[in-house]
């Protein structure tokens, strides 16, 4: 099976060439940036349409696949300039390794370079030893994913509200992964591609600012090697996913503000396509998404007042760019707000939408259910983001001994409040001077959307902070080197970046409450299928129902939702609500052959449900799975 992922990604890349022919420029991060951005958006659009087709499957994605990628090389780029680009891709690429081996001429480099390069090794074998990992993955990220596989569609899950209402973009790439897979410890790799796409964004706008090709490379280091990005790379969240594909929106924005400086007639809009389409993938992942979008149109509403007045660009052409934008992110992420706003008339379900007291939009939740507070006794914005980046000062000495992938006090690193942060600050005051347009639009820009979300304190809904942190401290060190304050600088970033990578890999969080040191996760990889899923919510009593089995859940009850679907989704769940009148008839409906419950209160229910129907079959750590008896059941 992993051949035929390797075959469709392949053809994905493909169409994604053509994309980037047509519409990159002429760097290599511009270029890799347009083909990642390019395949990304033609997958998500090819399995919306499988979704809603209902042909969500194997046979049926991967000749969409083919039928989008021959469109694309055949009408978009031509045959010739997609194979001409593509070999010069390859080429540049080469020449980049050759120029990389003299950057690592520099020791401090050269120690980020390695640490990169083991933290990238081991968090993949995490991602095999730990499989069952994340409570959010567990409870509906995962869900969604394999609902959808088991109905070959969109049909309405019943499970969980998330699975229901929240965008689900990055679930669609963890979908083309375990439709050709089946396999979620290959899924659980996928955020750490999503950590490579923003280390190399990150990368591209430390060239924006003004940074040389090494340090620019330092600064994606930077973002890769970020706690929370390290401690959430090997876990199906989306969190990486989406600030990485808002990042290279940023750069694809900050692309276009260049060049409008560049040209007094306006720049092309090409990147400002490209931002669009990256800005689509953004907000297709999280539903927080929205404001980082809102935050992109109003930079460039303002952007196209300053142009007419300094470039005499009119305000026709400048429309004109803020709807290629605007069409091409609803065009790759805009699916899912239409759909909740057709089905429940509320574009951001679950959540409720009100305004002064007044209900514009009436979901499952109100907004203050559904938005967290910060841990303890946290005062309100601002103080919140001071004392939670305050943990970052002397992580070591607080109560917490590793950063988390859900990590809610601190998480950007001491390299974020020792070196990047102050980097930041001398660049806002050095673009106060310079005026320049494209980095000061940017900066603008990451600060309204972090400043608008409501968690602007959490580590994990801020991962923006680091690029732009990132590649403004590469700017500094090269604008110092070789002086001894640049090296010192270096030395200190390395030292910082290391204390958080040691807290970020002694131990791991699960899903569940518990959490494995190191030693203890090395040794799983040698270990047997059960017991690397340390039983997480039940797996070993789950597995007692062979595969291809339908076991009943009631989402009421069971709130680790995964494991019983099985690690190679092997098996069909469906949802029965065991406490609601004409409970056992919905039971034989459903198919159902086995029952499985996550507490005693729904095990008694089970039981009194018809007497003699069901068979305890197994139980274990308050988990327990019933066989219905065959007779019983017609």
């Amino acid at each position: 099976m992993l051949l035929g992922l390797v075959a469709t990604t392949a053809i994905l890349a493909v169409g994604g060439a053509a994309i980037a022919a047509r519409l990159s420029g002429r760097g290599l991060i511009e270029r890799t940036l347009a083909l990642i951005v390019g395949a990304l958006s033609e997958l998500i659009v090819c399995l919306l349409v499988a979704g809603m087709g209902g042909f969500l499957n194997p046979p049926g994605v991967a000749l969409s696949y083919l039928v989008a990628s021959s469109i694309l090389v055949c009408l978009v780029a031509g045959p010739r300039r997609t194979w001409a680009w593509m070999k010069t891709l390859a080429r540049d690429a080469g020449r980049a390794i050759g120029d990389g081996k003299r950057v690592l001429r520099r020791p401090w480099i050269a120690v980020l370079a390695a640490v990169s390069a083991v933290e990238l090794v081991w968090r993949g074998v995490l991602a095999y030893a730990l499989p069952l990992t994340g409570s959010d993955a567990l409870h509906y990220h995962l869900t969604t994913v394999a609902w959808w596989l088991q109905t070959a569609g969109f049909s309405e899950n019943p499970f969980t509200a998330e699975s229901r209402g929240y965008p689900s973009g990055t679930e669609l790439v963890f979908a083309h992964v375990a439709l050709f897979a089946h396999r979620i410890e290959v899924v659980n790799l996928v955020q750490i591609g999503f950590a490579l796409l923003g280390a190399l964004a990150t990368a591209g706008l430390a060239r924006v600012f003004g940074a040389r090709r090494g340090t620019s490379a330092v600064a994606g280091m930077l973002f890769f090697l970020t706690p929370v990005v390290l401690a959430q790379s090997a876990i199906a969240y989306v969190d990486i996913a989406a600030a990485s594909e808002f990042t290279a929106s940023l750069y694809f924005i900050s692309r276009y503000l260049r060049g409008s400086e560049e040209t007094s007639s306006g720049a092309d809009r090409k990147n400002v396509l490209l931002a669009g389409l990256a800005g689509g993938l953004a907000l297709g992942s999280k539903p927080s998404a929205p404001l980082w979008i809102g935050a992109v149109i109003f930079a460039l509403v303002v952007f196209s007042f300053f142009a007419r007045t300094r470039y005499a660009v009119p305000l026709r052409r400048s429309a004109g760019t803020l709807a290629v934008f605007v069409a091409a992110v609803m065009i790759v992420g805009g699916y899912w707000y239409v759909r909740n706003s057709v089905v429940y008339h509320d574009p951001v379900y679950p959540a409720s939408v009100v305004v002064h007291s007044r209900t514009l939009f009436r979901g499952a939740a109100g907004m203050e259910q559904l938005v967290e507070s910060p841990p303890g006794r946290a005062p309100r914005f601002p103080l919140s983001i001071a004392r939670s980046w305050a943990h970052d000062l002397v992580p070591f000495l607080t109560t917490e001994r590793f950063y988390r992938y859900d990590q809610r006090s601190g998480g950007l690193g001491p390299v974020w409040i020792y070196i990047l942060l102050p980097a930041l600050g001398l660049s806002v005051l050095r673009l106060a001077k310079k005026r320049d347009v494209a980095v000061i639009g940017i900066l603008a820009t990451v600060t309204l959307a972090w400043l608008a979300s409501p968690y602007a304190w959490w580590s994990r809904f801020s991962l923006v902070l680091v690029s732009i942190g990132a590649a403004s401290a590469a700017v500094q060190i090269d604008r110092l080197w070789p002086l001894r304050r640049a090296k010192l600088l270096a030395w200190g970033m390395v030292a910082t970046v290391l204390l958080g990578v040691c807290m970020a890999t002694w131990e791991y969080q699960l899903g569940d409450g518990r959490s494995i040191d190191t030693v203890a996760a090395a040794r799983l990889v040698a270990a047997g299928q059960a017991e690397r899923t340390l039983d997480i919510g039940g797996f070993e009593v789950a597995q007692r129902a062979p595969a291809g089995s339908v076991v009943a859940v009631d989402p009421n009850d069971v709130t680790i939702l995964f494991p019983v679907w099985g690690l190679r989704f092997e098996r069909k769940v469906v949802a029965v609500d065991l406490d609601a009148a004409g409970a056992w008839d919905r039971l034989r409906r459903s198919g159902a052959e086995y029952v499985f419950v996550a507490s005693e209160r729904a095990a008694r229910r089970v039981s009194l449900l018809r007497p003699g129907s069901t068979r305890l079959v197994a139980a274990k750590n308050g988990f327990r799975i019933f066989r219905i008896r065959p007779a019983a059941s017609t």
